[in-house]
């Protein structure tokens, strides 16, 4: 099966381009990010990799901000779900929007949460919140943090005094 996905997936990759083809690449990339689980999930590490590495290479292609970012999130998700922490990372600090990017962050912590990956959450929350530069920019990985709180209450006053401390900074 994992065979047929990746010979019609290889076959689509040269398959000759329509003037209408740009408006296919977000699909496209969506169904390599999907074949890349796929090939995951049958232990095809390497062909998995090669896969996400073209899913990645075709979103760059895509014109439209709107659907290069459903794309990015798109593959964002599926490499975090198929357990690929820094790729997923990764792709998400390539998000334009750092809304969407939060967001995104927010999903990976809980798949992390999910299967018990606290010491890559952690580095994952230290990092997010270094790179905060705004009051509203902080609040946005409050989710994030959260979920490790969740694991380890007693960090959840030492959050409440640096949050504190970290807002009264912000407003000067």
């Amino acid at each position: 099966m994992v065979e047929l996905l990746t010979l019609r997936a290889d076959c689509s990759l040269v398959a000759p381009k329509s003037d209408h083809s740009s408006r296919l690449l977000p699909d496209r990339a969506i169904a390599l990010a999907e074949l890349g689980v796929a090939l995951t999930q049958a232990q095809h590490w390497e062909r998995a990799e090669a896969i996400w590495t073209e899913a990645e290479t075709v979103i760059r292609t895509i014109e439209y901000n709107d659907a290069r970012a459903r794309a990015l999130r798109h593959l964002g998700i599926t490499l975090a779900q198929a357990h690929q922490w820094e790729q997923a990372k990764a792709v998400i600090r390539t998000f334009e929007n750092r809304e969407e990017g939060d967001e995104a962050l927010t999903q990976l912590g809980a798949e992390m949460v999910e299967v018990g990956e606290y010491e890559q959450l952690l580095h994952l929350i230290q990092r997010s919140c270094s790179l905060a530069s705004t009051r509203d920019d902080a609040f946005r990985l409050f989710p994030l943090v959260t979920s490790f709180i969740s694991r380890n209450p007693e960090l959840g006053l030492a959050l409440h005094e640096a949050f504190t401390w970290v807002d009264s900074f912000m407003k000067g």
